[in-house]
This record gives structure tokens, sequence and C-alpha cells, in this order.
């Protein structure tokens, strides 16, 4: 990601493919982040993700710190079927 040079200003479009890469973009700050696959499940898997950041609260300060939970702005993230 360091490469990339991602930034709040950033939009960025990508494969959905369960919801790793689409949330590690807006882990590092991409300010909107698109994600599309032709493969439903994978759209929903990463639905599922997303509803978990927003709404589940990390056990403790130490899990919270490891994974990043809540940090990202999971609003910024769109999921498309193609």
């Amino acid at each position: 990601m360091q490469v990339l040079k991602i930034n709040k200003r950033d939009e960025v479009l990508t494969l959905s493919s369960g919801g790793c890469n689409s949330l590690n973009l807006l882990l590092h700050g991409a300010g909107h982040v698109v994600s599309v696959d032709c493969n439903p499940a994978q759209s929903a898997l990463l639905e599922l993700k997303a509803t978990a950041i927003r709404s589940v609260p990390p056990v403790d300060s130490v899990q919270a710190s490891q994974f990043q939970c809540g940090v990202a702005p999971v609003s910024a993230l769109s999921c498309c079927l193609v």
C-alpha cells in the first residue's frame, strides 16, 4: 500500500474478493473504495465484514490495536455486483 501512496482524495475501484483488499485500502486512508465482483458471494462477504466492523465493538484495546477495528471509515465503502 505504501507504493500506491493512498490518500483521502483517492477513489479506488477494486475486486471485492472477500473484502480484505477493500478494507485494507480504507485502513490505508483511501477516501472512497468501490468494490465489484461477478461472484455475489464475495460481495456479500465484504458486506458482512463491513457490518461487523460497524457494529461489533473490539474485545479490548489490544485487539483494537492489532486489527484496527472501527478505524477505517467503512461508510466510504461501496459494494456492487457486476
